[in-house]
């Protein structure tokens, strides 16, 4: 995948929860009239007003909306683009260099002049309009105004004010979970939680005179974060300290551990943080609580602000043909009316156009963000996409005490102002993943699961060997279905251990195995992290009893016949495995047969050490997410470990 230098052409980010659009072109299955020119979108709801609308104002038009999952769609629309069948019309949350490569040069296009100047500037490429923003969403603070009704505390004036209502919850028990946490994040991405911390800075410094100066100095290149948002996580960092805020929730990207909405909806979660159309899900499924939203209250000290960021940006593809971009200039020149924003926004969750002097008809908004709208207390933040999610990294880490304030900043400073490629990767979308991966309860540790599959598989098909094997000790992490972000790949394998490529026998193979089924039970009952995932082979096992320890039971090769203790393969494993920190203390988990590093126990006989590849768990994933670039992968099991506990004859 390219990389997108931070400060190349200004390229910025959209925040939006569900707005979520890309490209299907030939993937569409929808029929359209022989007679009429067909546009095609992607969505991640229904348009029914918005195509209703074009159809009605240009007969000659079909417009098809294929629907699909917001965690998808980007990935989805480049991958689409690359392979030469994007949609005709892109949408995107993230306008980035690459969907722009695909995309027509609207500037001269005379709907361009309906939209808000500076909401067009912000979003521009290299001096182009390659986007025209989508109304917006807004997001706020999201409470259960019937507990807080219970709790006698109604009104936020300041940041105090919300976490006096935070303790009456605790104190009282109302409004809290079992872990006691009573606030949290829907689906916490890096970008939302960089808008959140930002956003906590707008009523006391963003909206005043030194803040605008700020942020124009920012974009121009003469200002830093460091000294500016050195207190963005202090409000966040009161919630954890007293346990309104599980922080270990933050950790795993795209998958609260806390499940907000439902917590939100039972009761035993008294506030959020959110959108409008996590407002809107609690109102329309509930019918014991009420909800209000409210804006950022800083000190209180100052007026109160909210946020709102475009639900996507449409670009128009450039490989169509004539006739097709004539048709998509007619579907976004609707768009760029009151009437279509109405539509637009009937058919959405979005509550703001940005059409130069808005709409006539403003949807209905919650009770507690009416007057910030009213008022135009309303922040766009200005920031580079790329860097608003290194941004969010660093902060969720200073959050989570694993950086200090100073360093994180000063890092994302040495990125807006340098760039640096590995960030650029950490903060791009590397891959698409089908469904969900999941690592819980140990499960790679205990027995066949789609995510060893995947890592094995990964490793087998980069090294190249005939046989790969991932203990489950190095998998912390899950794969979830959607975009998968670069960031990502350091919580599924951490560790710096180096893949190597062995040369040994089936005998060894055997014993290998052996070894690995051997501590699937331990102290406290956390099983021991030399269990197997392999590729290439398949082993049954019988498990370990009170009386008997596990007993491996076949090893059979792809086609099913049983492996030749006396043949010879090639196996991939971890350099830890074959002795490079030793054995002593548990290390190397006790795959002495193996051993071709370690000089403090015997070098294992009928092993020779093939390659060395360099190349980490977390490398390999790279490798192999950009091999399959083209697809959504996927995983499953597929009868390569066995356990067998029935009683021999």
């Amino acid at each position: 995948m390219r990389k997108e230098k931070c400060k190349c052409g200004k390229i910025f980010l959209a925040a939006a929860v569900l707005a979520v659009l890309a490209a299907a072109g030939p993937c569409c299955s929808l029929q359209a009239d022989s007679e009429k020119t067909v546009v095609t979108m992607m969505y991640p709801g229904e348009l029914t007003d918005f195509e209703a609308l074009v159809e009605e104002k240009h007969p000659d038009i079909d417009l098809q909306v294929e629907k699909n999952t917001p965690t998808t769609v980007n990935g989805l629309s480049e991958r689409r683009l690359r392979n030469g069948q994007g949609n005709d019309i892109i949408l995107t949350t993230v306008p980035s260099a690459q969907i722009a490569e695909y995309a027509l040069d609207l500037s001269a296009e005379s709907y361009v002049m309906n939209y808000e100047t500076p909401i067009i500037n912000s979003y521009m490429v290299d001096g182009r309009v390659k986007f025209i923003p989508l109304p917006g969403q807004y997001s706020g603070y999201i409470y259960n105004v019937t507990l807080a009704e219970q709790l006698g505390i109604t009104e936020f004036t300041a940041e105090d004010d919300l976490l006096a209502l935070l303790e009456a919850a605790s104190q009282e028990g109302v409004g809290v979970g079992e872990d006691g946490s009573s606030f949290g994040f829907r689906d916490p991405d890096r970008y939302k939680m960089a808008s959140y911390f930002m956003g906590t800075q707008i009523p006391d410094f963003l909206a005043l005179p030194e803040g605008i100066i700020w942020t124009q100095k920012m974009h121009d290149g003469e200002e830093t974060f460091s000294g500016a948002m050195d207190h963005c996580v202090e409000f966040a960092s009161k919630m954890v300290e007293a346990g309104y805020l599980n922080v270990s929730g933050l950790a795993i990207s795209r998958s609260n551990a806390t499940p907000v909405p439902e917590r939100m909806l039972d009761g035993t979660m008294i506030m959020a943080y959110g959108s409008m159309e996590l407002y809107e899900f609690l109102v329309e499924n509930s019918d014991e609580y009420e909800y209000d939203m409210i804006p950022f209250p800083g000190s209180g000290e100052n007026h109160a602000w909210t946020v709102c960021i475009p639900d996507g940006f449409l670009a128009v593809n450039a490989s169509a043909d004539e006739e097709t971009i004539d048709a998509c200039h007619r579907v976004m020149e609707v768009l760029a009316t009151t009437e279509g924003q109405e539509a637009f926004m009937a058919d959405g969750s979005e509550r703001k156009s940005y059409l130069v002097g808005g709409i006539s008809e403003e949807p209905e908004m919650p009770e507690g963000l009416k007057e910030c709208d009213e008022d135009g207390y309303v922040y766009h933040i200005k920031v580079p996409g790329n860097v608003m999610r290194f941004f969010g990294e660093k902060m969720v880490n200073v959050l989570a005490g694993k950086e200090e304030i100073a360093e994180a900043l000063a890092e994302v400073d040495d990125y807006y102002y340098n760039g640096n490629e590995e960030v650029d990767y950490d903060v791009s979308i590397v891959g698409t993943v089908a469904e969900d991966l999941q690592y819980e309860n140990y499960n790679v540790r205990l027995e066949e699961t789609a995510l060893g599959n995947l890592m094995a598989d990964a490793v087998r098909e980069v090294t190249g060997a005939d046989m790969a094997f991932v203990n489950g000790g190095s998998i912390r992490g899950s794969l979830y279905a959607g975009d998968l972000y670069g960031y990502d790949l350091e919580e599924i394998c951490p560790y710096d251990n180096r893949m190597v490529v062995l040369e040994t026998d089936g005998d060894t193979i055997w014993k290998m195995l052996e070894n690995g089924i051997s501590q699937r039970t331990r102290v406290e009952g956390v099983p021991g992290g030399r269990f197997l995932n392999p590729s290439g082979l398949c082993y049954s096992f019988k498990e370990e009893s009170d009386n008997e320890p596990a007993k491996l039971l076949s090893v059979t090769l792809p086609d099913g016949s049983p492996i030749d203790p006396d043949g010879t393969y090639t196996i991939a494993v971890t350099d830890y495995m074959a002795g490079l920190s030793g054995y002593l203390d548990n290390n190397g988990d006790g795959y002495t047969m193996l051993n071709v590093f370690s000089d403090t126990e015997p070098k294992a006989s009928n092993v020779e050490l093939k390659e060395e590849t360099g190349k980490t768990m977390q490398d390999i994933l790279r490798i192999y997410f950009q091999n399959h670039a083209h697809e959504a992968v996927a995983s499953k099991t597929d009868g390569r470990i066995t356990i067998n506990n029935e009683d021999e004859s």
